[in-house]
């Protein structure tokens, strides 16, 4: 029997129909909602255009620190009137001169560590990009969620409350009949009216919460909702203890992984400001001639004349002597940037315990809070049943019998909130954890932003094996970026590098 009153009360809870609030018929599952936020939302599609971008700055930076220059040398041009006639010659009418001198190429072949230095900036950015485009689809899917199951949980409040309206309308209109017949008193009769007038009260605010959590499903998803189907188990898909969890967001957490890279940005950026005082080399190919070519008025006057030159290639080497007070400066503030990364890292450590912590408390309290809940709805139900008999058979009065339906009604809605609030505390625990995805709601087969796919598509028109050579070069002999000292029991998270 206590079996089946709490089967009852799960299908009246978390089954609800919406014949009576005239919503649409269509069923609707959340995990036909996800796959729709995926193609639309426009958090989403912001976050994946941003990596997109970043992708195409980390090649125009590569490039950019690799690539040869080309320069052409001294172009002369001049337009004169010779007039020949006034020295005894033809006049063979304007002349176009023009003069080419020569063509260079330099390629950078150290620069101090800033090739490397600058490639692991332009890497740094591009992860940094990265995590917050999985931070944006994590949150998207907790909007989502929590759309989905803000208009369930409304819709079940309003479903309880009408249930519980037309008790307190049979009850008004019993009070009335009785009071017409003389077995009932008139402060009893206006007791119950007024009952009855809360609980319509409680209706409409009810009604109003749900036009409310549609249109913030609206907002999140893109179109109101249908008839909406109880949510996946995402039991499976949590740790079994905080040690577990913690472990988790360590590795995955958006938060501390960008904690990290920004530590590394800021230590590049140090490695970066010791460069110029290491030298640099350079090559340097030129080709030096001389060609002039002659345009006149008359055909039979055009001419080139070519002078053969030399070919010319030099290595050369800058080693700095003092590079200035700014360079010094700039350095002293590259040390502190890198010191304050470091305290923004230990404090983003700190955060994340905290936030696992409060999640996990609050994971096991939202559980026991609906046990609690369960137990109680039961009891009610016992107690509202032997007050409906007694009220029949007249050993109970009118008000008893109110007290107790309302206590019912009271103990049902107390429980539909601690069912979608334990269900939502996962789902924030989840995406803390860095570890919320669709597969945690049972969708499949959606087409998912892949950003390695983009990444090769973009980069794989840089330079190829002479771009990492003379990347080699500058990372083996150049400044390099203080290395990262864990502290004891650190889990450090493991990045791929693009």
């Amino acid at each position: 029997m206590r079996n089946s009153r709490k089967a009852g009360l799960l299908a009246a809870v978390f089954g609800l129909g919406l014949a009576s609030s005239g919503l649409p018929a269509y069923g609707e599952t959340l995990a036909e909602a996800i796959a729709l936020a995926y193609k639309t939302n426009p958090q989403v599609l912001v976050a994946r255009s941003t990596v997109r971008n970043a992708d195409e700055t980390y090649f125009r930076t590569t490039i950019g620190l690799v690539d040869p220059t080309v320069t052409v040398g001294t172009v002369g041009a001049s337009l004169a009137d010779t007039q020949e006639l006034l020295h005894g010659g033809n006049d063979n009418g304007p002349s176009l001169n023009l003069s080419l001198s020569g063509v260079g190429v330099q390629q950078t072949l150290f620069n101090g560590g800033r090739i490397a230095t600058g490639m692991d900036q332009a890497r740094n950015t591009l992860m940094t990009q990265r995590e917050n485009w999985r931070a944006a689809e994590m949150s998207m899917l907790s909007s989502v969620v929590r759309a989905y199951t803000g208009v369930r949980q409304a819709e079940g409040a309003y479903k309880v409350g009408q249930d519980s309206l037309t008790i307190q309308k049979k009850a008004a209109d019993d009070a009335q009949a009785r009071y017409d017949v003389g077995t009932q008193t008139i402060s009893e009769l206006k007791n119950t009216q007024a009952t009855f007038a809360g609980q319509q009260a409680q209706v409409l605010t009810q009604q109003n919460s749900l036009q409310q959590a549609r249109n913030v499903y609206l907002t999140a998803i893109g179109q109101l909702p249908g008839t909406l189907s109880q949510e996946p188990d995402i039991s499976p898909f949590l740790p079994k203890t905080f040690e577990e969890a913690y472990r988790v967001a360590q590795q995955n957490s958006p938060t501390i992984r960008n904690a990290y890279l920004q530590e590394r940005q800021a230590a590049i950026a140090l490695a970066n400001a010791r460069a110029p005082y290491r030298p640099t080399a350079t090559f340097n190919l030129s080709n030096s001639f001389g060609s002039r070519a002659n345009f006149s008025a008359r055909p039979s006057s055009i001419g080139l004349d070519t002078t053969t030159g030399s070919v010319t290639a030099t290595l050369g080497f800058n080693i700095p002597l003092w590079p200035g007070r700014a360079t010094n400066s700039t350095l002293r503030s590259a040390e502190e940037s890198y010191r304050s990364a470091q305290y923004t890292l230990d404090l983003a450590r700190r955060t994340l315990y905290q936030n696992i912590s409060q999640d996990w408390n609050n994971l096991e309290n939202n559980r026991r809070q609906l046990e609690v809940q369960t137990i109680q709805v039961e009891a009610r139900r016992v107690s509202q049943a032997g007050y409906q008999e007694q009220y029949t058979q007249g050993a109970a009065n009118l008000t008893d019998k109110l007290n107790a339906d309302q206590a019912l009604a009271s103990a049902e809605q107390s429980y539909l909130v601690a069912g979608f609030t334990l269900f939502n505390s996962g789902v924030t625990l989840l995406q803390d954890l860095g570890v919320l995805a669709a597969e945690t709601f049972g969708v499949n087969g959606i087409e998912k932003f892949d950003p390695n796919e983009h990444f090769e598509r973009v980069n794989g028109r840089g330079s190829g094996a002479w771009a990492e050579w003379v990347e080699g070069i500058d990372r083996r002999f150049g400044v390099r970026a203080p290395d990262y000292v864990p502290q004891p029991g650190e889990v450090i998270p493991e990045f791929t590098r693009p």
